[in-house]
């Protein structure tokens, strides 16, 4: 449920607030967090969906989600669930997300950046996510714990 209103959101902000492009988000990657069953066969779905909503590299977020979802599994092997760890997460898979696309888009040629231009998105989506991922938290923690 939570990705599903992720996706929602992400589309919302792709076609509305983006514009200024000052804060972007990647709530579909986030809420890979969130997920509890059949973790790496929805986070492979869930990337798919993202390819077919937001780019039309079919496949390309699918596998990316899918070693970002095995990625959390083992980060949560080794810390707790919490708002400092969630925060961490965040970050480390923002920047694996990125730094890996970054690598392919130049390799392939697709989408050719600088590491300016990498430095500026990664900061743009690093602010807003990292709110996104505490309201999610406390609203998943509540949840749970009622």
């Amino acid at each position: 449920m939570i990705s599903v209103i992720s996706i929602i959101l992400d589309l919302i902000n792709y076609s509305f607030i983006n514009k200024s492009s000052l804060f972007i988000s990647l709530f579909t990657l986030i809420s890979l967090i969130f997920l509890r069953k059949n973790k790496l066969l929805n986070a492979f779905i869930i990337g798919f969906i993202y390819d077919l909503l937001f780019t039309n590299l079919y496949f390309f977020n699918a596998l990316l989600f899918l070693l970002i979802e095995f990625i959390i599994i083992k980060y949560y092997k080794y810390f707790n669930f919490n708002y400092i760890n969630n925060i961490i997460l965040t970050i480390l898979i923002i920047l694996i997300y990125f730094l890996i696309s970054f690598i392919i888009f130049n390799i392939t040629k697709i989408n050719i950046i600088t590491f300016k231009e990498l430095f500026y998105i990664l900061k743009n989506f690093i602010i807003i996510n990292i709110l996104f991922i505490v309201i999610l938290t406390k609203i998943y923690k509540d949840k749970n714990t009622n």
